[in-house]
């Protein structure tokens, strides 16, 4: 099935083979579980098998048993071609009819949220609060002052850039599945948090 201009692919790697015991290094063919997905307009492109009410498959049939590792996106595009990339964390189209206990999490959630409780911050701080203090320093207060300060100033900015990635993904969601006539009920409950400050 061919692709064309409106047309969301989506790609989902699974690595479940990899855990912090495996060795991948002394075996790369041992991941016999890792695969690749892909999805146009939320439905995967692979074939399924359903067995006693359970799906499963989906893989593509080129991309099943990758060897574990580390990977990263990337997109080829020729002849003038673009594409936009969304990383998540909400999706147009958002995975549809998985195998049975497959869970997909989007590329975003692996940045996590930087640390909001000052004090939390500042803890952080101590070995190095500690050395300013033992280091011989001129006027270890004031320096501990300042940097305290901009740590803090750091981690608002940190904060308020994470905070208006993720609202402007879910406004740019909303407004295309709007103008495709596709449902946003889940967009607005976490849009109307988004405007509390939750």
């Amino acid at each position: 099935e061919g692709f064309g201009p409106g047309d969301v692919i989506g790609c989902a790697i699974s690595l479940e083979d990899v855990g912090e015991n495996d060795k991948v290094d002394d075996d790369p063919d041992a991941a016999s579980n890792n695969s690749i997905r892909f999805f146009k307009n939320g439905i995967c492109m692979g074939e399924f098998v359903i067995a006693k009410g359970k799906r499963s498959g989906g893989e593509a049939p080129f991309h099943n048993d990758i060897p574990a590792g580390t990977y990263y996106p990337a997109v080829s595009c020729y002849l003038g071609g673009s594409v936009r990339a969304n990383f998540g964390p909400k999706f147009l189209y958002p995975p549809r009819k998985l195998p049975a206990g497959l869970k997909l999490a989007p590329l975003s959630d692996l940045a996590a949220a930087p640390e909001k409780d000052p004090q939390v911050v500042m803890a952080q701080m101590t070995p190095i609060i500690k050395y300013l203090r033992t280091s011989g320093w001129k006027n270890p207060d004031y320096f501990q002052q300042v940097l305290q300060q901009a740590v803090q100033a750091e981690a608002r900015i940190l904060n308020n850039m994470y905070e208006s990635y993720h609202r402007q993904n879910l406004l740019e969601i909303r407004k295309e599945r709007e103008e495709r006539g596709l449902a946003t009920q889940d967009l607005e409950t976490l849009l109307e948090g988004k405007d509390k400050g939750d």
